[in-house]
């Protein structure tokens, strides 16, 4: 070889690998899709020099959560963003996006009071009628996490996905769920929250709420509950005639193993992994009984998202 063409080849490897990597393993581009009442943006994320790979809907949890999994509330962490870079270098799409009322979907959401659960359904049917119309893509999944799970069930089974994936899917009426997180609060307060989740199971909405429990049952958004409070995850999951699988951690805050267990055996064609040490932001810990070190992983996004829980999606989507 000589001098010169040494020297070239020399200067593309530094470049390439001060970029990242000799080859870049994806690329993501900013899309716009088409919903009920405007348009939702989104990352779409396509593994480099691929034809016919699986694609997957990710769908973030509850509240303002955005498209990377990142909710103002509980802070920054990422946990979506690096899933989908984790599957694109596993040759596996994805597309995520940020919520209506949310990011750059803000403009989709002008009154809280007229959101239903059911809207967001029909946007996770909108994003899968958008992929299924990139003929690069083989097969269409949904991953779902958290209150995600329910939405992409429903989603799934409506859009006749390929296949579904439930992270830290409550397997219980969201009412019920909202009941056992609330059974450790002082006595006056869960029994306040236990009469209002009553009145909402009945479709019957609540004027007078005590100042502590205003911003979880405020009157602006008890439609979204109610709608939300009419599906059982249970009966959603059993309508799927897909491949299933139910990821659950035993170190989450927010849902347990029961609801991992109770969705499997809901749809006995699935499969069950249950990780140890994974929280409900995708993440593992060194100690699972360590409070403080579980709530700080929802503010850090530099601590990566669990391998296992990688392996056990890339698993099924590339058998």
């Amino acid at each position: 070889m000589n001098s010169v063409r040494f020297l070239w080849l020399l200067l593309w490897v530094l470049l390439a690998h001060y970029s990242g990597g000799v080859a870049q393993s994806f690329s993501e581009k900013e899309v716009r899709i088409k919903t009920n009442g405007g348009y939702l943006y989104g990352s779409y994320c396509l593994p480099s020099q691929v034809s016919q790979t699986p694609i997957a809907l990710i769908i973030a949890g509850s509240g303002p959560t955005d498209r990377n999994g990142n909710n103002i509330l509980a802070g920054e962490n990422n946990a979506l963003k690096m899933l989908a870079v984790a599957l694109a270098e596993h040759k596996i799409a994805t597309l995520r996006f940020d919520k209506r009322g949310l990011g750059k979907s803000a403009k989709m959401l002008t009154d809280e009071s007229k959101l239903t659960f059911d809207q967001m359904v029909w946007d996770a049917e909108a994003c899968l009628k958008w992929m299924k119309k990139q003929k690069i893509h083989n097969r269409v999944w949904v991953i779902g996490h958290s209150e995600g799970s329910l939405i992409g069930m429903l989603a799934a089974h409506r859009s006749q996905a390929d296949g579904f994936v439930s992270l830290a899917g409550p397997g219980q009426r969201a009412s019920n769920l909202l009941r056992t997180q609330l059974a450790q609060q002082p006595e006056t307060i869960r029994d306040e929250a236990y009469r209002i989740l009553d009145s909402l199971d009945k479709g019957v909405q609540v004027t007078t709420i005590s100042t502590i429990l205003n911003p979880l049952f405020r009157t602006s958004v008890q439609p979204y509950l109610i709608s939300w409070f009419a599906y059982d995850p249970c009966e959603e999951i059993r309508r799927l005639n897909i491949p299933v699988l139910v990821i659950q951690g035993d170190a989450d805050l927010q849902v347990k193993v029961w609801d991992g267990e109770r969705l499997s055996l809901c749809n006995l064609n699935s499969k069950l992994s249950v990780i140890s040490n994974l929280n409900h932001v995708l993440k593992e810990l060194d100690n699972k009984v360590n409070m403080g070190e579980n709530i700080s992983t929802y503010g850090d996004p530099q601590k990566p998202i669990s391998s296992r829980l990688i392996s056990e999606i890339v698993n099924i989507i590339k058998p």
